[in-house]
């Protein structure tokens, strides 16, 4: 039995980004491109209508869509520029930078539509040093606790624990405690 092709729809503010990843995406085996979109409107007018497994965004076009248009519909892949800061949504499963490859998209697409988030290794970033207890911060912050939790699984106060993650996420400056859990992944 043929396995399952993973529906995706791209949106991009730029037409021609729009249509080279469509061009490349095209043909693919395992991946197929139900929509495209190159504005807010006909992003969420997709995914309503195309109900696709996987959305692939540029950061830019996400920050102009509706949350409620795309938050529990799909998982989100978002394509970002190189050290540009990005809006998260819950159903942001993913980043890729922009210059990055074909091959990594796929891959990308393939990991998120799974149930697996992705990004990138960080290139350029310097290794951060965090002591034992950053580094069970973090880890939890990968497993989706809230500070609250952390704190009571730690036995910290829940400022502690916010202002041990607002330093680890200046450690490896990051913006959110996304990037942070995805990071650790």
């Amino acid at each position: 039995m043929p396995e399952k092709k993973i529906r995706v729809v791209l949106g991009d503010l730029q037409t021609l980004n729009l249509e080279g990843m469509s061009a490349v995406l095209k043909g693919n085996k395992t991946l197929s491109v139900v929509a495209t979109a190159d504005d807010p409107k006909k992003l969420a007018d997709a995914v309503k209508k195309k109900s696709p497994d996987v959305v692939v965004v540029d950061s830019q076009m996400l920050r102009r869509v509706p949350a409620r248009s795309i938050n529990g519909q799909s998982k989100v892949i978002q394509i970002v520029e190189s050290g540009d800061a990005f809006t998260t949504t819950p159903s942001t499963m993913g980043v890729v930078r922009r210059n990055d490859g074909v091959r990594e998209l796929k891959d990308a697409i393939r990991r998120v539509a799974r149930g697996e988030t992705y990004e990138l290794p960080t290139q350029g970033r310097a290794k951060a040093k965090l002591s034992r207890r950053e580094q069970d911060i973090a880890r939890l912050v990968a497993r989706g606790l809230s500070n609250r939790s952390i704190a009571e699984d730690l036995g910290l106060s829940e400022q502690s624990v916010k202002n041990l993650v607002s330093r680890i996420l200046k450690k490896f400056n990051m913006d959110n405690r996304v990037q942070l859990a995805l990071a650790q992944q």
